[in-house]
């Protein structure tokens, strides 16, 4: 049961990640499909994107694992992973699936300039949470604690 739990909290973590990337692509992309005077997007355009932004935060968690968040030394190297993978999977994907074929010639490279800029702004969320997480942690610790010393205390009277 409890690797039914864990693989549940794994895929639903990835799943959070990845409608944060879809969102962000799909409104980018929906703003430049504007921009080209239409109105539509392709279905198949979309549930590639959602694929490839599913993809991407697979690569966000297991770069990002939790068994390797204690190694800040190695963080800086893991960060510059997980950019240059994910900004490889959506070059890749733009091309091999032809995303902007029938719109601007500017239309991909301002699509992966916002893309890739994104990508910096949720790792600082991620690196925000996770700080946040862990004071909160210690917070609670540090009371719990204090909690006990002082239980501890009354019982020896």
């Amino acid at each position: 049961m409890k690797k039914i739990a864990k693989l549940y909290k794994w895929e639903f973590n990835n799943e959070l990640y990845a409608s944060i990337y879809f969102v962000t692509m799909l409104g980018i992309y929906s703003i430049e499909v504007l921009l080209n005077g239409e109105r539509s997007i392709d279905i198949f355009i979309m549930l590639e994107m959602l694929c490839v932004c599913y993809i991407i935060a697979i690569i966000q968690r297991k770069v990002f694992s939790e068994s390797s968040r204690n190694m800040e030394r190695f963080m800086k190297l893991r960060t510059l992973l997980w950019y240059g993978l994910s900004s490889f999977v959506l070059v890749l994907s733009c091309f091999v699936f032809n995303w902007f074929e029938y719109l601007q010639s500017w239309a991909m490279g301002v699509f992966i300039v916002s893309m890739v800029i994104g990508f910096v702004f949720i790792w600082i969320g991620i690196r925000i949470i996770n700080k946040i997480d862990t004071k909160h942690l210690n917070d609670l610790l540090s009371n719990y604690q204090e909690n006990s010393k002082s239980n501890g205390r009354e019982s020896d009277l």
